[in-house]
């Protein structure tokens, strides 16, 4: 069976990271977890990647700078999820199905990190069992 290479870049302040991947012929789903379209940035600091196995996880963690939270979904405890995403001061967190409207906020931090994985799971159907966040 002959193998291909899929590369993924990503591109952060001026270095780019490759991450590669063995795919089988056949064409598949991407699988490369460091493309742009498998994250979204929370804040100015924070970036969220999403990973459906705990392999990929592993697997993607060394290619990235600074890994402040690397779990499983369903571990997340509400005060980490706070501290990484977007707040809207006097009406909650930032809900990110509709960045632009300030008055759609949801209440708790776990809410508004859910928002930013429903966001991914639009743009890619993967699902997210296990999240890394990202500073820079």
């Amino acid at each position: 069976m002959q193998m291909r290479i899929c590369m993924a870049f990503l591109l952060m302040k001026d270095i780019c990271f490759a991450f590669a991947t063995n795919l089988p012929e056949r064409p598949l789903k991407p699988t490369c977890y460091l493309c742009p379209m498998n994250s979204i940035k929370l804040s100015s600091y924070y970036r969220l990647y999403a990973f459906s196995d705990y392999q990929s996880m592993k697997s993607a963690m060394p290619y990235m700078r600074r890994v402040v939270l690397a779990k499983g979904l369903q571990d997340v405890e509400e005060a980490e999820a706070r501290s990484f995403v977007g707040r809207v001061s006097g009406r909650g967190y930032k809900n990110y199905l509709e960045p632009l409207s300030s008055h759609n906020t949801k209440s708790s931090g776990i809410q508004s990190l859910v928002t930013a994985l429903q966001v991914l799971y639009k743009s890619n159907g993967f699902s997210a069992r296990y999240i890394v966040i990202e500073r820079g």
